[in-house]
């Protein structure tokens, strides 16, 4: 089994003194042996305890991407992340709040 590393997306925006904030990854979609569809999720709560959150889809290639399975630790290795493109960044479109998204289909 393979295993690449994804860079992640910092969280856009700061949590409010004492808040909450959160990212990750919650699916992953085959388009092919080497392309992926990567849904993004972060969340950060403001002063009223609310959370905002942005939602990204973006296309990942692993073809020139190393594969860290034989890895211990990434923090000081030295390796090839997946290449990473937008595709969708839901907080840009003119359309009702999404809370959260888990996954797509």
């Amino acid at each position: 089994m393979w295993k690449f590393s994804i860079p992640i997306d910092a969280i856009p925006v700061a949590p409010a003194r004492g808040g909450f904030a959160d990212n990750g990854v919650t699916e992953i979609l085959a388009v092919d042996h080497e392309r992926f569809l990567v849904v993004e999720r972060s969340a950060a709560q403001n002063e009223a305890g609310q959370y905002r959150n942005f939602i990204r889809v973006y296309e990942i290639d692993t073809s020139d991407a190393m594969d860290v399975s034989h890895v211990v630790s990434l923090a000081h290795a030295d390796f090839q992340p997946v290449a990473k493109r937008l595709v969708l960044d839901l907080t840009t479109l003119d359309r009702p709040k999404l809370n959260n998204i888990e996954g797509m289909a």
